[in-house]
């Protein structure tokens, strides 16, 4: 299912691609719409072509600058081919046109989180705090609140990670609650809070197919080893 999914957003991408170009042509006379740009470059990044997908997305600035969603798909791109400090700019342009965008400082914490150096926790506590400040306008971007949790947990700020996974779980909607549940799982486990990782473990194994259920069970198997030893020490 995944690789017929990734099919066809291969196959989308290069036909929309295609329309692009036509679009872009010195003897068209109106430059192509933004939302053309940003599918482009949204399909090509997520079937792996990050540097088509980066140039595509610049582009878009170009054509369509005063438009902060040309600004953070930008962004976007330039997080997938592993440029945040880039972003990180395009998002402070988004910002200036749209500050009350809550999806833009959901991905400046993701520009401040791939920036970190070991021990910067400066740039950790910047992460945190347009968090915050994205909670506040109402982020319910389930993808977005997934990627910046599994962020923050891989530089072990365990406790935004968690309540951040939390709210994506929480999303009422969305092919995301999976992967997000799964993260939060993981990020239990790292914060040896093995009880809730075991609870966010067992509910995905209930709608799990075989492959998906030996690799949660092949996870839960180091969590249950150690609850049986703690029942074993509390036990008179």
């Amino acid at each position: 299912a995944a690789a017929a999914a990734r099919g066809d957003g291969e196959r989308e991408g290069a036909a929309l691609a295609s329309a692009l170009a036509i679009l872009q042509h010195p003897a068209h006379p109106d430059p192509p719409p933004l939302w053309l740009f940003l599918r482009v470059a949204d399909l090509c990044a997520a079937t792996g072509k990050t540097d088509y997908a980066r140039d595509v997305a610049l582009a878009a600035c170009d054509r369509h600058a005063t438009r902060a969603a040309a600004w953070r798909g930008a962004a976007r791109a330039l997080l997938a081919d592993g440029n945040p400090k880039d972003a990180e700019t395009a998002l402070e342009e988004a910002n200036v046109l749209d500050p009350a965008s809550a999806a833009c400082w959901g991905y400046l914490a993701l520009a401040n989180l791939q920036q970190y150096d070991l021990g910067d926790d400066a740039r950790v506590d910047r992460a945190a705090a347009c968090v915050e400040h994205a909670t506040q306008l109402g982020l319910a971007d389930g993808n977005l609140l997934t990627d910046v949790g599994v962020a923050f947990a891989a530089v072990d700020r365990l406790t935004v990670a968690v309540d951040v996974l939390r709210r994506a779980v929480a999303l009422p909607f969305g092919g995301f609650t999976k992967h997000a549940r799964l993260a939060l799982a993981r990020a239990y486990a790292k914060g040896r809070r093995h009880v809730e990782a075991t609870d966010e473990y067992a509910t995905l194994l209930a709608v799990a197919g075989d492959a998906e259920a030996g690799v949660l069970r092949a996870e839960m198997e180091p969590i249950l080893k150690v609850l049986g030893k703690l029942d074993d020490d509390e036990a008179p």
